[in-house]
């Protein structure tokens, strides 16, 4: 019986380290997230309700509450997703973060197409052996090219 006692003592010590270490991870995670993305805080989807979003904020807190957690960096962990709920939960300021989130994916679909352009542009370059064709340019300044046949 009393080994018994001594394995729950340890398994129960066990599960307060695994808590611990689960809440250590959790502060470090908020305090990595983007500044000012209130989702990424709450470890949300951009479409997320306003439900969804006091859903998420009850189950956080609780994790890296200061009086529950031994992390030093368990206050600003807090605070950080206090201000990312009433960020979301104000119409207008959620309205402003979206459309900030939607001219920055716009912004970097137009860098990627840009650079997919520039890539397949040298991609082809580097399949194109330049002795295998003959160029010729006209009088209106335009560039002609022919395949040489290899046979």
């Amino acid at each position: 019986m009393a080994k018994e006692t001594e394995e729950d003592l340890l398994l129960k010590s066990f599960m307060a380290e695994v808590s611990e270490v689960g809440r250590d991870n959790e502060i470090l995670r908020i305090l990595s997230c983007f500044k000012l993305n209130p989702f990424e805080h709450l470890n949300s989807p951009f479409d997320s309700s306003t439900d969804d979003v006091k859903k998420q904020y009850r189950k956080l807190p609780l994790m890296v509450h200061p009086d529950k957690c031994k992390h030093p960096q368990a206050k600003e962990a807090f605070a950080a997703l206090a201000k990312a709920q009433q960020l979301l939960l104000d119409p207008q300021e959620r309205e402003y973060v979206l459309s900030q989130v939607n001219n920055a994916k716009e912004e970097l679909r137009a860098k990627r197409k840009k650079q997919l352009k520039k890539d397949n542009a040298s991609n082809i370059n580097s399949l194109v052996d330049e002795d295998d064709f003959i160029f010729i340019s006209s009088s209106d300044g335009v560039t002609y090219f022919m395949a040489r046949l290899l046979f």
